[in-house]
């Protein structure tokens, strides 16, 4: 077979098969939205069985063949990278059985079942025995994946959302970031105490304006919706079926509004992928540690910024400096999706620590909320008197993502340094007009897809890969006056 008919075989397959893993996404959408509560048990079943079906397609022999048969040194930037990324996921999932992928996608629905049960009641009997099956079966994905002999078993597992990701790292990564945080953060409190800003606001009027917010950032409603669910996500069905939510609180319109902003930082990175490659690395994001960025960067740098709070109140009547402080407003509390830009990685430290305590044995899951009301008084002060706001309100651990949560913090990382590269953008963002900010995203970010890595993206953007420095100096400038 010559090479470029080899490629085009494969790239056909690829997309046949991803095609398949939009369905269980439209699937998992319903679930958290639409589905009647009893349907749980069948649903889990219907994902396990797509789980499975895109499985073969992905790890069947034929697709090593026709990676073997393509020449990536003949082929061009783009394609070879396409052909390098679906040969390092080839690999991984060659040494996954299809049964242990189509038995952690039913118990991920039955968990996240289980989940919201728990959240409702208070009762988290069964969701703890299933968070406990679901644990044991992540260790024995990571058992089959494997990792380097200086490494754990969390670093095959967070290899699947930031390719090369370890635990030494990001304890790196964190180790020079709690101290200066933790000072921040307790400098900042001093004045948050002096202050309490609410923002009430029926919820069809957050709704409509959420809206509002999206039409002007770009959101494009003809290829993508907003809806609601208990925790915030966004997914895509494909480029042009780009699903998002976000939840609501009557006494402070900030939680759904940020909420929304956030996904949609997500939703116009989906909708900004490259059309031609649907389907393909080059077009889907270059890792779940930059779809973050986007979200991060979206929420933080715009939606909290000075720029954006002016436009609230000339465009909308929303107080634009009660919604400036409020949002600022830095005081360490239990909910991580609430928490300002200061506490908000010592949320995210606290889940890394523990995540890896328990696959490795070291933390049972009858005693994890115990450990999590320990952990979040060390890390932040905060008392949790109630496990609904303790390891109960994240929904990732039953959804089987292990591995996942130091990737907002990179995000919001690499977030400060793209955004600090997007010059003079406040004056437009004070008339409603987000088009540069898309522009440059689309010219840097999004038009590359996995062309290349997280870091060497960054690099390209910005002209420095991770700099921590940059991100800490970035809210001590914000907020040092506080």
């Amino acid at each position: 077979m010559e090479n470029h008919e080899a490629y085009l075989e494969l790239m056909r397959q690829w997309r046949e098969a991803w095609m398949v893993g939009s369905c269980f996404s439209q699937l998992h959408w319903d679930l958290s939205v639409l589905m009647p509560r009893k349907g749980g048990r069948q649903r889990a079943k219907q994902m396990g069985l797509l789980s499975e079906i895109t499985h073969h397609k992905r790890s069947n022999p034929q697709i090593g063949d026709l990676i073997t048969a393509c020449d990536a040194r003949v082929l061009d930037a783009e394609l070879a990278a396409n052909v390098r990324k679906i040969e390092y996921e080839y690999k991984k999932l060659r040494k996954l059985s299809p049964q242990l992928v189509k038995t952690i996608a039913i118990k991920a629905g039955e968990a996240e079942q289980a989940w919201i049960a728990a959240r409702e009641s208070g009762n988290d009997d069964a969701y703890l025995r299933l968070l406990t099956e679901m644990i044991e079966l992540q260790r024995e994905k990571a058992a089959c994946l494997g990792w380097e002999t200086d490494g754990e078993m969390w670093d095959a597992l967070a290899d699947e959302y930031e390719p090369g990701c370890s635990a030494k790292w990001i304890e790196q990564v964190f180790g020079d970031m709690e101290k200066r945080l933790r000072e921040l953060l307790k400098n900042c409190e001093k004045q948050a105490a002096e202050d309490d800003y609410q923002l009430a606001m029926p919820i069809e009027e957050q709704k409509h304006l959420v809206r509002q917010i999206a039409d002007a950032m770009g959101f494009d409603f003809e290829r993508g919706r907003i809806d609601e669910s208990a925790h915030p996500f966004c997914t895509e069905m494909g480029r042009d079926d780009v699903r998002l939510t976000s939840r609501y609180e009557v006494d402070d319109c900030s939680c759904g509004i940020l909420g929304a902003i956030h996904e949609l930082g997500h939703a116009l990175y989906e909708q900004g992928l490259r059309e031609n490659a649907w389907g393909l690395p080059t077009g889907l994001a270059a890792s779940f540690g930059i779809h973050e960025a986007m979200a991060r960067l979206w929420e933080n740098m715009v939606g909290r910024g000075e720029a954006f709070c002016d436009w609230l109140n000339d465009a909308h009547g929303l107080s634009g400096q009660a919604w400036f402080r409020q949002v600022n407003r830095v005081q360490a509390g239990a909910i991580r999706v609430d928490a300002d830009e200061v506490s908000y990685n010592l949320h995210v430290m606290v889940r890394f620590d523990l995540e890896r305590q328990l696959l490795n044995g070291e933390l049972t899951m009858k005693d994890l909320p115990e450990a999590w009301r320990e952990m979040y008084w060390e890390k932040l002060g905060v008392e949790i008197t109630d496990d609904r706001e303790g390891y109960l309100q994240d929904i990732h651990w039953a959804c089987g993502g292990f591995g996942y949560f130091q990737c907002y913090t990179l995000g919001s990382i690499y977030a400060a340094q793209l955004y600090a590269k997007i010059r003079d953008a406040d004056d437009a963002v004070r008339c409603g007009d987000f088009e540069q900010i898309r522009a440059w995203l689309n010219e840097h970010v999004y038009q590359y897809g996995q062309q290349y890595k997280a870091d060497e993206l960054c690099e390209r953007a910005t002209g420095s890969g991770l700099d921590v420095r940059c991100y800490l100096d970035y809210l001590e400038g914000k907020f040092h006056s506080k």
